[in-house]
């Protein structure tokens, strides 16, 4: 395996060459390279406080100091989902028998006597005022 120690030999020459080039660049700006570093260094502290403290919040299981665990629920899944609808189209009727002769009790929903209700006087008038029409019409 001869490679593998020239593969590591070129890598550590391309790292020794770019700390070169960055040290060459900030060779007269040494205040703006420590607070870069200083910056990369307390924003690395500040993540690693969050992630270590954000572990301490998750509930605790214990019941020494007092406090009741945290029961579990199990939900069952018909209560997670909505049921089916139900099928309340009716059937398609494609054809149907058709009657030769109605009933009155057939007919009855359907019908309304004009001569009921007062409507003689109103069809009284129409034929008055058609009348009229007529006459006049040369």
């Amino acid at each position: 395996m001869p490679i593998l120690p020239s593969i590591i030999s070129s890598l550590l020459t391309q790292v020794h060459n770019c700390a070169e080039i960055i040290r060459a660049r900030l060779e007269g700006r040494r205040r703006l390279a420590v607070a870069a570093v200083g910056a990369c260094v307390i924003i690395l502290f500040i993540i690693i406080g969050v992630s270590l403290s954000g572990g301490n919040r998750l509930p605790q299981r214990e019941t020494a100091s007092g406090q009741a665990p945290i029961p579990r629920v199990v939900i069952p899944s018909d209560e997670l989902f909505l049921p089916d609808e139900p099928d309340f189209l009716p059937g398609i009727l494609l054809s149907r028998e058709q009657r030769t002769i109605w009933t009155e009790e057939d007919a009855e929903p359907f019908w309304q006597d004009p001569l009921t209700g007062g409507e003689q006087e109103w069809r009284d008038r129409i034929e008055q005022t058609i009348h009229e029409i007529m006459e006049s019409v040369p």
